[in-house]
């Protein structure tokens, strides 16, 4: 005995729901402040696990990727029916943590001196440009 299969009969149901799944999942994309914001995040989280692994204190970076954590969530918490803005956001921060990654390896094994050099000072523009976000421009002040 053959049993139907249910594929064809749920088919235009499913077909029926997919725009309003779509719509609900998607919205505007983050603006570029945000994905940096989520950037910076990643790039203070790499900087928190470096800091474990040479064993030394930075309380300063901890506190940075906590402040970043903080507004990140804030903006989630404006977002919340649009899942693509979490994703967005989250593949960001991933993306800079795993960069941050790279850079610290080269700054600290890396063989040649001078891409021990160029990671370390990549390294330090990163986090300048991270903490122009929290603290604003120092050129600014008049």
């Amino acid at each position: 005995m053959t049993y139907p299969r249910p594929f064809p009969r749920l088919a235009p149901l499913f077909l029926a729901l997919m725009p309003g799944m779509a719509s609900a999942a998607t919205g505007p994309p983050p603006p570029e402040g945000a994905l940096n914001l989520a950037a910076c995040h990643g790039f203070y989280t790499a900087v928190v696990e470096h800091s474990r692994l040479v064993a030394t204190e930075n309380d300063a970076a901890r506190l940075r990727r906590d402040m970043l954590a903080a507004m990140m969530n804030a903006l989630l918490a404006e977002q919340v029916e649009n899942r693509s803005y979490k994703v967005a956001l989250m593949q960001s921060r991933v993306r800079a943590r795993s960069q941050m990654r790279n850079l610290f390896r080269n700054a600290d094994f890396d063989s040649d001196p001078r891409r021990n050099r160029i990671a370390k000072g990549q390294i330090r523009r990163n986090l300048r440009a991270c903490d122009s976000l929290m603290i604003g421009s120092r050129t600014a002040h008049s």
